[in-house]
């Protein structure tokens, strides 16, 4: 859901789950293979886009934002402080939807700490999307 002003300039909040299987871990250099292991990370974002032709067919836009994710594998489940940086383009089909595509890299400003010192989760995420947009 989001608000645009009519200039270029958009804001969106943004709930994001994502899950990825795991297949190895790494500590101190070393690293091991593991199975059955999921993480998975819940995001609340706040994000403030520009586009760049706002009134053309075709227009880039770019964004950052800021916000909280909480991760989940075995042993951790923590809530820090994220960021993640956007660009993208969006299709006019009509005056009122907007076709777009989307990069967004996602991260959090702290490793998601676990029950032990050890227990600990560095987290970035790469994600490409096809969206629909809809002015009311």
């Amino acid at each position: 859901m989001g608000y645009d002003f009519g200039s270029g300039l958009r804001v969106e909040g943004e709930y994001t789950h994502r899950s990825a299987d795991v297949d190895e871990v790494s500590a101190y250099g070393y690293s091991e293979p593991v199975s059955d292991t999921t993480v998975k990370v819940d995001s609340f974002m706040v994000n403030a886009l520009v586009d760049a032709n706002p009134k053309g067919q075709v227009s880039p836009f770019f964004g950052v934002g800021l916000g909280i994710l909480n991760g989940d594998m075995e042993g951790i489940d923590d809530t820090q402080a994220g960021y993640q940086l956007i660009a993208g383009v969006g299709f006019k089909a009509s005056d009122k939807v907007i076709l777009d595509l989307s990069y967004r890299f996602q991260g959090a400003f702290s490793d998601f700490e676990g029950d032990y010192a050890s227990d600990t989760l560095s987290y970035t995420s790469s994600t490409f999307l096809a969206g629909v947009r809809l002015k009311f």
